[in-house]
């Protein structure tokens, strides 16, 4: 769904070009004024798992920020606040929606420090989430852990719940004596109390915003790691102990390169990974203990296929703690300095780990996922137009924000981008800062104003759309390469200014051009005493773009072979669909060539797959080698063509990968094949899936969609089944999928998808109503807006908000006829 258009309030024209910060949107948001800076938080709590409660205090400690300060106000929903104290004097107790609000015991001045005590005891609905056992999971372990961004830590705890704020934390939890409790800071102190319960006493001693305050308590194991310079510390469930290694071991190694790379030490006093259930998201990156979903937990076999290893997301929420934790945004429309900062430091881990050619790869793979996000809704980065915070979070700051990063790399060079991140980062070290910040900071560094850059990439939305031209002269000896900027102009987006390098192969070897690009059209000459073999625009695909640039197959068959891996994967792309008769055959050569040769991976991927898109049957004896090798990616690329061109050899070596292949992922996408090539015997195979255990689920899930494609009449029971609670998460929310996308005139089904659609589960619950909006009916809307009365999550809101919308939106016509 599109967001409507948004209004534009102002903006600033200087010399033809846009030169505003940010832009004020319709309904904008902006940080949240404060009348104190809070200094510190310390709790004395005690958590009861059982009643699903908290109960105790927090000191709040405060300077005043005006003269004559008489009341603080702190954010709460559904707290019983009993009563509040400064020193020996009480303080009456006003609340409103979502507030407290405190008349102090006098007027203070801001030389004052303050500290009032808050008494208080909930049953939080929402910000702590308490997991249990129950007659359809009887194993779970007993659970509790918060969550508070964007800002839900206020269901839990009163506080100033915006992240323009910082304090120091100090954490006395009184839990279950069977359990283990993780905070931010140092654990100072553990003790048995005598009456079945145990208290832990932490201390954060570096400031932090109030949604980074985290806890964690159930049945633990804790392993211990050490980087150079802080204590790594693993909790798990007892069952995932064996296991936890496999998703943890490579922490220290990335904390010393984050270290060496960023120039600060790492930020706190420690550094927990704690897993839980039925978290809503990968990870989350509480000051020194991240919080991770416990699908990161993975055998060896899943350890065998990149996708399912935990490297990306542990790397991810350890980046967060500089980009996020010690430099914060200081409000939620700039949550990209945390997010794209800690997926483009993901992904310079991939390029110290694996490689400059890995680090191509995902580049290129963010940089689409960032221009498909503004096609689908066009928004700058830094944007304050949000209804709720939720609404930030998506590649328009995680991929763009990377790929912004990426191309802010390339404009200043490896050296200055460093020198630029560090200053940056010990300049505003434990503050609030806002993109403008960042802008000043790499002025500060390098002597770059980059005020043109932030404009376009950061301010504005959209991207810049080449049609590249090479046109050779042989009586002048010139080449003349013609660029066009095509993209449509708007509020939103303009020109685009950006230097961009051109590769020009000769006999003799290439030579790279770097030049400017600032205008709708230029026109670049250059002397050559022969035509160039091939021209490659923007080497190294630096620029988040879409090219028109028309080749010859010889050229590109050129590039094919001697290019970068960018240049490789977009010969590839241009090649298995643009080729003559007369070509086909020295295309499929030359594909060949590639699989048996290429140095990287992911050409041999897309090469396979190229293959398979232009060629016959005569290409099985150069694919089914490929079954043997140790890359999963080209294993799962070999099937997919094999599918295509069914034969006994063929099927019988799709069913040996699918008995015994090493990989989950290689194993399921064998699964899928085999039902294609041999769709006689495809209730069998499926059969055989539903019984594999794998991570995640992946061969069940795959046998639920291949009966639900051929409607194999037990699909619907076996969705129906799956969906229930007691299965894995991945397997329900996929089970709802296809009784929503399947089983339209099954009246038990609607019934079903209601009843899922107030899980606790997060993702269950946004499956459900997802599901339901394929059923357009009267009752269902009836249910969905009954829901709406008491949901609490603000993401859940929005979905059910747009599917009552989209499907009063049919139902209303009928109605009017």
């Amino acid at each position: 769904m599109r967001f409507p258009r948004l209004l534009i309030l102002f903006f600033l024209c200087c010399t033809g070009a846009i030169n505003a910060q940010q832009m004020n949107f319709k309904n904008a948001k902006f940080s949240r004024e404060r009348t104190v800076d809070i200094l510190h938080y310390k709790f004395d709590i005690a958590i009861s798992e059982k009643e699903k409660s908290i109960a105790g205090k927090v000191t709040v400690q405060f300077i005043p920020l005006r003269p004559n300060c008489e009341v603080v106000e702190l954010e709460q929903e559904g707290l019983n606040i009993t009563s509040a104290k400064i020193a020996e004097n009480s303080l009456r107790i006003y609340k409103e929606t979502g507030k407290v609000i405190l008349p102090l015991d006098k007027p203070y001045s801001m030389k004052d420090t303050v500290s009032v005590v808050i008494f208080y005891n909930a049953k939080p609905k929402k910000g702590l989430y308490f997991i249990a056992p129950d007659s359809l999971q009887p194993n779970r372990n007993w659970q509790v852990w918060s969550h508070g961004q964007a800002e839900d830590n206020h269901w839990w705890f009163p506080c100033y719940d915006a992240p323009n704020d910082k304090a120091t934390t100090e954490m006395i939890v009184t839990v279950n004596e069977k359990f283990t409790a993780i905070s931010n800071g140092q654990l100072l102190e553990e003790k048995m109390n005598g009456n079945g319960t145990k208290t832990f006493h932490f201390f954060e001693s570096h400031p932090i915003s109030s949604y980074l305050i985290s806890l964690v308590a159930g049945e633990y194991v804790k392993l211990s790691d050490n980087s150079a310079s802080v204590p790594c510390e693993y909790y798990v469930r007892p069952s995932q102990k064996e296991k936890a290694q496999l998703s943890f071991s490579r922490t220290p190694e990335m904390i010393s390169y984050y270290e060496n790379f960023i120039g600060m030490k790492f930020p706190f006093e420690k550094y927990a990974q704690t897993v839980v259930t039925d978290f809503m998201y990968g990870g989350m990156e509480n000051a020194g203990a991240t919080t991770l979903n416990e699908t990161t937990i993975h055998d060896e076999r899943a350890h065998l296929d990149p996708r399912t290893r935990s490297d990306g997301l542990v790397a991810h929420e350890l980046a967060h703690q500089w980009w996020g934790d010690v430099v914060t945004p200081r409000d939620w429309s700039h949550a990209w300095l945390s997010e794209g900062f800690a997926s483009y430091f993901d992904n310079l881990w991939v390029e110290h780990s694996l490689g400059k050619d890995e680090m191509t790869w995902e580049m290129l793979g963010t940089k689409i996922d960032a221009m498909n996000a503004d096609r689908d809704e066009k928004r700058p980065m830094v944007w304050n137009g949000f209804e709720n915070p939720e609404d930030i979070f998506d590649s328009h700051i995680y991929a763009k924000g990377s790929a912004t990063l990426d191309m802010l790399r390339f404009v200043l060079g490896d050296e200055l981008f460093q020198k630029a991140i560090r200053y940056y980062i010990a300049k505003h070290a434990y503050q609030n800062v806002e993109t403008n910040d960042f802008k000043i900071a790499i002025e500060e560094a390098t002597g770059y104003n980059l005020q043109w850059f932030f404009n376009e990439w950061m301010y504005k939305a959209g991207y810049p759309e080449f049609v590249v031209l090479s046109d050779y002269d042989a009586e002048r000896n010139k080449l003349k390469i013609t660029i066009r900027q095509t993209q449509e102009n708007d509020d939103f987006t303009g020109l685009f200014t950006m230097p961009v390098d051109i590769e020009i192969f000769t006999e003799t070897g290439s030579e790279v051009k770097h030049v400017w690009l600032n205008k709708r059209m230029h026109e670049f000459e250059y002397v050559y005493n022969d035509k160039p073999l091939a021209i490659v625009f923007d080497k190294g695909a630096k620029i988040m773009k879409r090219v028109t640039f028309d080749r010859t197959t010889d050229e590109l068959l050129y590039l094919l072979e001697h290019g970068d891996v960018s240049a490789r994967i977009q010969s590839i792309e241009q090649l298995k669909t643009r080729y003559s008769s007369d070509d086909k055959q020295k295309v499929l050569n030359a594909f060949i060539q590639r699989i048996s040769t290429d140095a990287f991976w992911g050409v041999r991927v897309n090469a396979t797959e190229a293959l398979g898109a232009i060629g016959d049957a005569s290409i099985v004896p150069t694919v089914l080698p490929l079954l043997n090798e140790q890359n999963t990616r080209l294993r799962i690329a070999a099937l997919r063509v094999l599918e295509r061109f069914p034969s006994d050899g063929v099927v019988f070596a799709v069913k040996n990968i699918f008995e015994k292949d090493s990989s989950y992922t290689v194993a399921a996408q064998a699964l899928s094949s085999l039902c294609r090539i041999d769709s006689a015997n495809a209730k069998k195979y499926c059969q055989a899936g539903l019984k594999r255990e794998s991570h995640r689920e992946a061969i069940r899930i795959t046998a639920l969609k291949e009966l639900t494609k051929r409607k194999d009449g037990d699909a619907v029971k076996l969705a129906k089944d799956f969906s229930n609670a007691g299965n894995a998460t991945s397997l329900r929310t996929e089970a709802i999928g296809i009784l929503g996308g399947v089983w339209k005139d099954t009246a038990s089904v609607v019934k079903q998808l209601i009843n899922l659609s107030s899980d606790p589960v997060f993702h269950v619950r946004r499956a459900a109503i997802l599901a339901l909006e394929n059923y357009e009916r009267k009752d269902v809307v009836a249910a969905l807006k009954k829901r709406m009365n008491v949901e609490l999550d603000n993401r859940i809101q929005k979905v059910l908000s747009e599917v009552v919308k989209s499907l009063e939106e049919i139902l209303e016509p009928e109605n009017q006829e």
